[in-house]
């Protein structure tokens, strides 16, 4: 970085540029998503309002079609840090997992080489359970904008029952994760 910048823009400078490769990251892994669960034959799409990213229509036995939320995040320090960083709050705001947030239905959550797709309020259960040992929040992502959330050992994410994990390069089927409708 060019030092004629004062240290304080070029943090700035550095944050955005971080923030914007992130949201890119985002949103491909989203595009990634709809398209895995299209190859299931399930029907997503990106919501206008953007207050979930993605919304989700399968077909749940004995209610039809049912319509429902999910959250797309890309976790680029979970393979070396062996956690996966699971958002509270957002701009100081509850956000993720944070049941007075949007508290999405059903969470997608990448590690880059595979993902993980389990219902949003298994992992909050998960969390509140382990809140004296791992569970309590901490800041994560841009601190200065009030980011927290919660590091669960990937172990632990492994062996949740209600969520299942895929790699990126295995087409494998959407239908085992169960749902509260």
């Amino acid at each position: 970085m060019d030092q004629t910048i004062p240290l304080e823009q070029q943090h700035k400078l550095l944050t955005k540029e971080k923030w914007s490769g992130s949201l890119e990251q985002g949103e491909s892994f989203e595009a990634f998503i709809r398209d895995w669960l299209d190859k299931q034959g399930i029907k997503s799409w990106k919501p206008e309002d953007k207050k979930y990213d993605l919304m989700i229509e399968m077909e749940v036995p004995l209610y039809g079609p049912t319509t429902f939320t999910g959250e797309c995040k890309q976790d680029t320090t979970a393979q070396r840090t062996n956690k996966l960083a699971l958002q509270t709050h957002d701009q100081g705001r509850p956000a993720g997992i944070n049941k007075d947030g949007p508290y999405p239905d059903l969470w997608f959550h990448s590690t880059g080489i595979e993902f993980w797709v389990i219902p949003t309020y298994v992992i909050r259960s998960v969390c509140q359970a382990y809140a004296n040992s791992w569970g309590e929040t901490v800041p994560m992502g841009d601190i200065g904008m009030g980011c927290r959330g919660v590091l669960m050992p990937m172990t632990v994410a492994k062996n949740i029952e209600g969520g299942a994990w895929h790699r990126h390069d295995e087409p494998t089927a959407a239908r085992d994760i169960r749902v509260k409708a």
